[in-house]
């Protein structure tokens, strides 16, 4: 058996991954928290949404900081009073854009601009990424504008500010949309036991707000055809010990993918965080083959392994992903969500049926993940369904789905997290959900 370090305080808990991009109506409103009542009704203990920040077209992050515009709900906005169901993505992001300026054109009239304000105050990210965002949709792509912006040149930047007040206030207002629905989902979360999982991504941008904002953190590679990312630089210790700040304040568990993009100065990152926060809901994810560097930083941060049911399987016995591998500290997925490729095919799925006989791939999968000695299983969502999914309608689901999948996760103790939340309630006097 492969235990790379000893046992954090992670409960044995099992986990759904899916975007909220990806539910049916794409945003952080009505279907994701009914996603949420889906997951506390099967005694699922996280949701794992992947990253919620917005992205540049080849999928890297634009900024670890901010939230995507696209996820915010018009209809929770319209509600407030503020704008209106839009058809297609175009009209959905031109829909939240009017809703912002409306806003903060309504100032203290309306009731959400106290809370905008207050907002504002508290998020030093934010002014950086209201100018990067409006810069972008002035000159485009960073590679693009004049070279007193791309190098931040203090004048440039002065007059820049304000010339684009206006706009800056409006993207600031889009950020707090999202801030606001984020956290009213995390509420219905903690109300209902389910906690939020969320990436935090080692390779951003080049084009992104980060990377503009805070160069000498960065260098940018080139993976030849594939595209240039930005990773961390010697001296980028600052920025991801903030990331790190924010992404824990934003989520209660954090899946950090790739660690090696964070070179050596991964070790001193953790430990630095760990003085804040003891027990670190650190989940550190590398594809394999592992370098001895890779290896060391996993034994020496003491958190988790990761392993891939995917991964597992066509290569003979001793891959180290096969559930007769696994350790305790581990976090076993049964894909990687970000993986779209076909996965039930070849030499890998006849190991499967031998190993599994008597299920399809995906509810073999399932099930290995859910018996797996490993701590946490993180179950992909489109194993959930014998079809592949574009967009998940919880509406759609089979009503059955949840009291299967809550039945198998009891019967593999994966419900601690939902019995010691039980349990408080009825010490509080509160009747569980």
């Amino acid at each position: 058996m492969h235990e790379f370090a000893p046992k954090e305080t992670f409960p044995r808990a099992a986990g759904i991954s899916l975007s909220p991009r990806r539910l049916s109506a794409g945003t952080l409103g009505a279907a994701a928290g009914e996603f949420v009542d889906f997951l506390c009704h099967a005694g699922v203990s996280y949701w794992h949404v992947l990253d919620i920040g917005p992205r540049d077209p080849g999928g890297l992050p634009l900024s670890v900081f901010a939230k995507d515009p696209g996820l915010v709900d018009l209809d929770l906005l319209a509600r407030a009073g503020l704008g209106e169901r839009a058809a297609g993505a175009d009209e959905h992001l031109a829909g939240v854009r009017a809703a912002a300026a409306h806003l903060v054109s309504q100032k203290d009239a309306h009731a959400l601009f106290a809370g905008f304000a207050q907002f504002r105050e508290g998020r030093v990210w934010l002014d950086d990424w209201a100018l990067f965002a409006a810069l972008q949709e002035r000159e485009g792509p960073v590679s693009g504008w004049p070279e007193a912006l791309r190098h931040r040149s203090a004048s440039a930047l002065a007059q820049a500010r304000a010339q684009l007040a206006d706009e800056m206030l409006i993207h600031q207002a889009v950020q707090f949309f999202a801030d606001l629905q984020w956290n009213v989902l995390k509420v219905q979360g903690y109300d209902t036991g389910v906690r939020f999982l969320m990436d935090l991504r080692a390779r951003l941008s080049p084009e992104g707000c980060d990377v503009w904002t805070t160069p000498g953190q960065f260098v940018v590679e080139d993976e030849g055809a594939r595209s240039k990312f930005a990773r961390m630089s010697d001296d980028g210790f600052r920025f991801w010990r903030t990331a790190f700040a924010e992404a824990l304040d934003t989520a209660q568990l954090v899946r950090l993918l790739p660690v090696a993009t964070l070179a050596e100065g991964a070790v001193s990152l953790v430990d630095a965080f760990r003085n804040i926060r003891r027990n670190m809901p650190l989940i550190p994810d590398d594809a394999d083959p592992f370098s001895e560097g890779q290896r060391a930083f996993r034994t020496t941060v003491r958190l988790p392994d990761v392993v891939e049911l995917t991964a597992a399987f066509g290569h003979g016995a001793e891959h180290r992903h096969l559930p007769h591998h696994h350790g305790v500290n581990t976090v076993v997925l049964t894909r990687r969500p970000e993986h779209t490729v076909p996965v039930d095919e070849g030499a890998a799925t006849t190991h499967l049926a031998a190993y599994m006989p008597h299920h399809p791939p995906k509810k073999a999968r399932v099930r290995l993940g859910l018996m797996s000695a490993a701590h946490t299983a993180l179950i992909d969502a489109r194993d959930l369904f014998a079809d592949e999914h574009d967009r998940f309608d919880v509406a759609q689901f089979d009503p059955g789905l949840a009291d299967r999948l809550g039945e198998e996760i009891a019967l593999f103790d994966r419900d601690e997290l939902k019995r010691m939340r039980e349990q408080s309630m009825r010490q509080s006097g509160k009747k569980p959900r």
